[in-house]
């Protein structure tokens, strides 16, 4: 029986990384000869995936030529790179036509175009491990910096180059889109809405891909929100949830959590001062608490990357994510330098949103809005209120601001018209109208609930 060497077989010289030539030439004739190629070519690789610079400029430039619906063949082509002045650096027109003479056969172009992508993939991984290493070699900065950095350029590395997978269809091709109209919808991938109201204006539930923004004023009840979300999805529906808060610890949010489920007063479980009936309520819940599929991270600093791994180490746990939970926005980090504080909390946005559609899950980012806002007769937020960032807005699918009608009222024993109540303004909605979702507001358990329960 012959034993196979699998050891990887590192160069200790300076030889040169995976790449052929061969392979690139023909792939570019193609291109020159039959312009349909590119139609297939688009899906594979991108200018940036060949090796030679002189023919990474070709591609480009056949591309942008057949953007602009111009036609492709040898004289064309040379015309457009001596108006780029770029045809002499390339080899000039006896190239162009050396390529074109390469071609065995246009129809084996795609599998040839595969593997010019393959070897690309190979010289960024290469890439990768030497920034990696030079990354451990220097060791400058915090381990968790480190570790970010060197993360981000796998990342990078692997997302590089075009994606293999046509992400376009024809909009004819609807058998299954028809054939689900059928059915009645499924709420199987959806995430339950915690009050009644706000899950009839949505649609059933929050669904996978969305961000859901939850704004409001500082001690206004974002964070409420955000825990009944939470609560909701984790111990009534069992599904995984990953709660990462930056304003409070781990140990505050489980007494939140008992707070809510128990129905017992915060500030008894923090006072440590409990009743026996606040005892037989904790240990008539805590085994569905413990239970749970609840992670709750409140690291020093969270980064987009960190917010991945947390997700990714769920799923290597066998607990596929269905809910993330961000508390808040405002208070991420980044590893690299912003020009300012409006760009930082823009890339968080986006970020959030790219992680929503990578894991298929919705994600809810808790957001504070502007002090102006106590400022106006009314004192209710409004979208133009989000602090540091329109963004915020742009990237989220649902935007609820939470307005608490007694939060300006000093002393809470004068009494409101509307004390013990919460509204949730659907500001944005794009599975519905806007809206006004009005909740009992039992603060004192850490939670709201449906007016009708309240």
């Amino acid at each position: 029986m012959t034993v196979h060497d699998i050891t990887p077989r590192i160069p200790q010289d300076d030889s040169t990384p995976p790449h052929d030539v061969g392979a690139e030439q023909i792939v570019l004739g193609a291109a020159i000869l039959d312009s349909r190629v590119l139609r297939d070519l688009g899906d594979l690789i991108t200018p940036m995936d060949l090796y030679r610079p002189a023919h990474q400029v070709i591609l480009e430039t056949v591309m942008g030529m057949a953007d602009l619906g111009l036609p492709i063949e040898p004289v064309a082509v040379h015309r457009e790179l001596v108006k780029r002045k770029q045809a002499t650096a390339v080899g000039g027109a006896p190239y162009l036509y050396e390529l074109v003479d390469k071609v065995p056969t246009v129809q084996n172009a795609t599998w040839y175009a595969k593997q010019v992508a393959d070897l690309a993939f190979q010289r960024r991984l290469i890439e990768a491990g030497t920034r990696i290493a030079q990354i451990g070699w220097e060791g400058e900065g915090e381990p968790t910096v480190l570790a970010e950095v060197a993360d981000e350029a796998l990342r990078s590395a692997t997302a590089a180059g075009a994606t293999g997978e046509p992400d376009t269809h024809r909009l004819g091709d609807d058998a299954e889109f028809i054939d689900a109209l059928e059915k009645p919808l499924s709420t199987e991938n959806m995430v339950p809405a915690p009050y009644a109201d706000l899950g009839e204006r949505i649609g059933g539930g929050f669904k996978p891909g969305q961000l859901i923004c939850v704004a409001g004023r500082t001690g206004g009840g974002k964070s409420v929100v955000g825990l009944d979300i939470a609560r909701h999805a984790g111990i009534r529906h069992k599904m995984p949830t990953l709660y990462i808060s930056l304003e409070m610890p781990a140990d505050q949010i489980r007494e939140r959590i008992y707070a809510a489920e128990a129905k017992v007063p915060g500030k008894r479980i923090t006072d440590h001062d409990l009743t026996n009936e606040d005892w037989e309520r904790i240990a008539k819940v805590r085994p569905a608490i413990n239970a749970a599929p609840i992670w709750v991270a409140a690291p020093a600093q969270c980064t987009l990357n960190m917010v991945r791994q947390r997700l990714q180490a769920m799923e290597r746990k066998g607990h596929k994510p269905r809910l993330l939970v961000v508390d808040h926005v405002g208070l991420m980090s980044s590893t690299g330098k912003n020009e300012s504080r409006y760009t930082e909390v823009s890339n968080y946005a986006r970020g959030l949103k790219l992680v929503a559609m990578e894991f298929k899950i919705p994600v809810v980012m808790l957001c504070q809005v502007n002090r102006a806002v106590g400022q106006r007769p009314d004192a209710i937020p409004r979208v133009s209120d989000l602090r540091d960032s329109g963004e915020l807005e742009q990237s989220s699918d649902l935007v609820a601001m939470v307005h608490l009608p007694d939060y300006d009222v000093k002393d809470k024993a004068d009494g409101h018209e509307r004390a013990g109540e919460v509204d949730l303004y659907l500001a944005k909605n794009r599975s519905g109208p806007t809206a006004v979702v009005t909740l009992s507001a039992q603060l004192h358990y850490s939670r709201f609930t449906d007016m009708a329960q309240g």
